[in-house]
């Protein structure tokens, strides 16, 4: 919850009380959070902004781009930022950066706490060759993929 409590011009306060619910079960957040590298980078269609956004087990913070003026009618394409020229700016460009010296910097004094390890009973996954090929009718193990609608999603892959 980012506010607590705000306070008025007048003095008056108004407090306001978390109503979280847990949505994800704490076990996917942390295999989620382990192959994603906790962070995700992002770019409009045509520059207009950029972004990163990313967390440790201490800490989240998102850094985002944009011309104040007005991202769709100032692109970030052909700009010179803080001395350097960029021919676009991407997530990974500018705002990674920012977000990992901002990142060190917030937490320099902080002992560094470890993600959660991944349940690898649960979530173990496997290499390049260990899942079946869907597209190969004799692998007994394969699975059609269904939309929601029950509806075959795999049918038109090559060599079916």
């Amino acid at each position: 919850m980012a506010f607590t409590r705000v306070v008025g011009r007048d003095g008056r306060a108004t407090a306001f009380k978390p109503r979280c619910e847990r949505e994800l079960d704490p076990e996917v957040a942390d295999a989620t959070a382990d192959s994603s590298g906790a962070g995700k980078t992002g770019t409009t269609d045509g520059y207009a902004s950029a972004w990163f956004a990313g967390f440790t087990p201490d800490l989240a913070a998102t850094v985002s781009i944009g011309d104040p003026r007005g991202s769709q009618r100032y692109k970030l394409t052909g700009v010179t930022l803080g001395g350097h020229y960029y021919g676009s700016v991407q997530g990974a460009s500018l705002p990674g950066p920012i977000w990992n010296d901002t990142m060190r910097a917030a937490l320099r004094s902080v002992a560094p706490t470890q993600f959660t390890p991944v349940d690898t009973a649960r979530f173990g996954g496997c290499d390049t060759g260990c899942a079946p090929d869907r597209r190969n009718p004799d692998d007994a193990t394969t699975q059609p993929a269904l939309d929601e609608a029950g509806q075959g999603l795999n049918e038109n892959l090559p060599g079916q």
